[in-house]
């Protein structure tokens, strides 16, 4: 967020590039592809920072669900007692 509100598409992308693999790895493909974009972006010449910037839009109710999913798995622990 502090790339994005410093008007920073290059370090955006820097960012989106160092956590996609975990994304991929996670299986979230949605998500991912979304981060995808923001490295491009990032890396257009020159920058494309409203490209940027609609995407993380789009990534961070994904990021936000995901967060509570996981808080309420890590509240529920009965769920992986199979």
């Amino acid at each position: 967020r502090a790339a994005h509100d410093r008007e920073d598409p290059a370090e955006m992308a820097r960012i989106a590039h160092r956590i996609l693999p975990m994304f991929r790895q996670l299986r979230l493909q949605e998500a991912a592809s979304v981060l995808s974009e923001i490295e491009a972006a990032g890396q257009n010449e020159p920058p494309d920072m409203k490209r940027a910037s609609a995407c993380l839009d789009q990534l961070h109710p994904m990021i936000t669900s995901l967060l509570n999913k996981l808080g309420r798995d890590l509240r529920e622990p009965s769920a992986y007692n199979d």
